[in-house]
């Protein structure tokens, strides 16, 4: 695999992307790239240069004022693979969440705000053993049922404007 440096401006975001990329979710990206650099490449495809995946990763590096980014070619799938990697490369990482223990252990002496990257959780020190414990905050929801696609659409689109927000179907 081959990484290949191109200008922001010559990226071609896709014409849909399941994946949501909210304010709040492309400053926590522009937090982690002022603090560790641009450590992932964009995957794009075609001499478009769609982006694949990285979408998040882009919008962010427009909004710091990069004017070049480190990019891979996907150029050896389909479309068809092509879109449904972008949707698997996007789904990998919804589906487990930190082992506490681990997490409170790796974070105990780092001097970083790690709100900043999207996690909101608070340490607490256990008095007997000397261990921190690490709670995560929190989370209040609110369920809107909604009769059809394009309801949820425009209730999702409306409401995360102001709110964190996001869609599950069952």
């Amino acid at each position: 695999m081959e990484i290949i440096e191109l200008e922001l401006k010559d990226l071609c975001r896709p014409e849909k992307n399941a994946k949501i990329h909210s304010k709040e979710q492309i400053a926590h990206i522009c937090n982690s790239i002022k603090d560790f650099g641009m450590n992932d490449p964009i995957g794009i495809w075609s001499e478009k240069n769609i982006i694949v995946e990285g979408e998040g990763r882009y919008l962010a590096c427009k909004k710091l004022g990069i004017k070049k980014v480190n990019c891979i070619r996907l150029d050896h799938l389909s479309d068809a693979e092509r879109r449904a990697y972008a949707i698997a490369h996007n789904s990998t990482n919804q589906e487990t969440g930190f082992d506490f223990d681990i997490l409170g252990l790796e974070i105990e002496n780092l001097d970083f705000d790690f709100k900043d990257f999207g996690l909101d959780f608070e340490l607490t020190q256990n008095i007997n053993n000397k261990e921190l414990d690490v709670i995560p905050k929190e989370i209040f929801e609110v369920i809107i049922e909604c009769e059809n696609e394009n309801e949820v659409e425009l209730v999702f689109n409306k409401l995360n404007k102001e709110y964190k927000c996001r869609v599950l179907v069952s």
